[in-house]
């Protein structure tokens, strides 16, 4: 998950055209820790994870790039 997770993440997030610290207000996190998610230093837990695939209008699979 955490290759292809980070670049699915990265992508979509600009899809909807925000910023780090925009997705993060919005799924309730800091800018610090998208950066991490972004870079695949670290990855969210579940509840997050549908979090945010509810704000990119995306699956979960789409999101884990399946």
């Amino acid at each position: 998950m955490k290759g292809i997770f980070k670049e699915n993440l990265l992508l979509l997030r600009k899809r909807k055209g925000l910023t780090q610290p925009e997705f993060g207000k919005l799924i309730g996190i800091k800018i610090g820790q998208v950066s991490k998610y972004e870079r695949g230093v670290s990855k969210p837990n579940v509840d997050l994870l549908i979090k945010m695939s509810e704000v990119l209008e995306c699956s979960l699979d789409e999101l884990a790039g399946k």
